[in-house]
């Protein structure tokens, strides 16, 4: 069978090696660059490639950088995409008990989406009705798994209120069916209204992930994140994610270090104020604030502390490039959904929450009456089925926009634009990452 090379490889040129990287399998090796012109003479005749070197050929074609001819690569990507959009039946629920926070933070992704909301809770009535719809996904929808995802607003400004006695009854649901894969709870919180009993409340309750913010050192995350009495923050923060990790040493936790043009300065003092053992448990991910653009010096202050937390033995996060994952966000999948404080039903938390994004109505039977012409034209084609996504080597890791970002193209009737315009970590340095992280330079 006629051999030809992946459309999907790429290359990158260090000091010493050449990197050959493809996006489709994942696959990276190392290559001495004095030898790489010998690979690249080979690759371009794969018929002397396979009488010399059938060995080399085969490995090669393990690794994906050669493929049969007949094997229609963007055609395996639109199926296992289809996969993990539709068929995979592991449903994540984001819930928003409110829509206020505690904190004013400039960068508010609820103020800056303009979403209308009442400065109230998700009230009994729809507490019940959520209740309900739980009972029906796990008790008679036979789905395969389910995770309850916390967000806001700020939700533990209601905890007591809406939290826990969702919480608790889900819980209660979950365990005693044995057909679950897997159930846990996660959050989105500023973590400053936590402590330590709540914390082992939550760790009671199988929280398995936390994504807290902080936004600079003491100094700079308390001029942004503080109380309406002007106190800061960021003791208590720091205070809570050593007791999370101390309490439930197995839990995911995402450290955001939301930055813009000064955050980064003085940063790592925050390395100090952490515990041994959350050093260790954490995923540090620097996400630029969307209203900022970044210049050179920018770029390389955030190199520079980036390598400073890798030093400290924290692990930060590779961006927004993924492996194998064959959809660009969690919220692209047909069975994520996320269940507004008034009972609404919607496809993404960073919206203005308005009727014309609203995909459904969570009733007082528990069901949801969705908005099947609206969700059709969320879900007429995958994300990435633009001319530009489908040409670029790149897609296999980036998938193109999320669904919303998609779905807002398509309501201003503009084409796609590439998600990694801009962008502050570029590709050729993800695959050089990836490759010391294997230690393979």
């Amino acid at each position: 069978m006629e051999n030809v090379e992946s459309k999907y490889n790429i290359t990158v040129r260090t000091e010493h090696k050449t990197l050959l990287f493809n996006s489709l399998t994942g696959k990276i090796i190392a290559i001495d660059n004095d030898e790489y012109s010998a690979i690249e003479a080979l690759m371009s005749d794969l018929t002397i490639f396979q009488s010399k070197y059938p060995k080399l050929l085969d490995s090669f074609k393990r690794a994906g950088f050669i493929i049969n001819k007949d094997f229609n690569e963007l055609e395996f990507i639109k199926y296992q995409n289809q996969k993990k959009v539709f068929v995979d039946r592991n449903y994540r629920i984001a819930i928003n008990p409110t829509l206020s926070c505690n904190l004013n933070c400039w960068y508010c992704s609820v103020k800056s989406a303009g979403a209308k909301h009442s400065n109230g809770r998700m009230n009994d009535d729809v507490i019940s009705y959520l209740k309900k719809h739980l009972k029906l996904l796990i008790s008679k929808c036979n789905i395969d798994s389910i995770i309850l995802d916390w967000f806001g607003g700020e939700p533990t400004l209601y905890y007591n209120e809406v939290m826990k006695p969702i919480s608790d009854y889900f819980i209660q649901l979950a365990s005693s069916n044995t057909n679950l894969k897997y159930y846990y709870q996660q959050i989105t919180t500023n973590a400053s209204l936590l402590n330590e009993d709540r914390i082992k409340e939550m760790r009671d309750a199988c929280f398995k992930s936390f994504q807290i913010t902080i936004d600079g050192n003491r100094k700079r995350h308390n001029e942004i994140k503080y109380s309406s009495n002007k106190n800061g923050t960021y003791d208590k923060v720091i205070e809570n994610l050593n007791l999370i990790s101390k309490h439930i040493p197995d839990a995911a936790i995402f450290l955001r270090i939301n930055f813009d043009k000064v955050t980064l300065n003085g940063i790592q003092d925050i390395i100090k104020d952490l515990s041994k053992e959350t050093k260790k448990q954490v995923l540090v991910s620097f996400q630029r604030v969307w209203q900022v653009n970044l210049d050179e010096s920018d770029i390389r202050q955030l190199k520079y502390v980036k390598n400073i937390f890798k030093q400290a033995g924290m692990n930060c996060s590779q961006g927004i490039y993924r492996t194998c994952t064959f959809k660009r966000c969690y919220a692209d999948s047909h069975y994520f959904y996320v269940v507004n404080y008034d009972g609404l039903i919607y496809k993404c938390t960073a919206r203005d929450y308005s009727d014309k994004l609203c995909v459904g109505k969570l009733e007082n039977t528990g069901y949801i009456s969705w908005n099947s012409s609206l969700l059709s034209k969320y879900y007429s084609k995958a994300t990435f089925e633009n001319e530009l996504c489908l040409n670029c080597k790149f897609l296999p890791i980036c998938m193109g926009p999320c669904i919303q970002i998609n779905f807002d193209y398509k309501l201003i009737k503009q084409p796609t634009k590439c998600v990694l315009r801009n962008y502050e970590y570029s590709v050729e340095e993800w695959i050089i990452d990836l490759a010391k992280k294997n230690k393979i330079i």
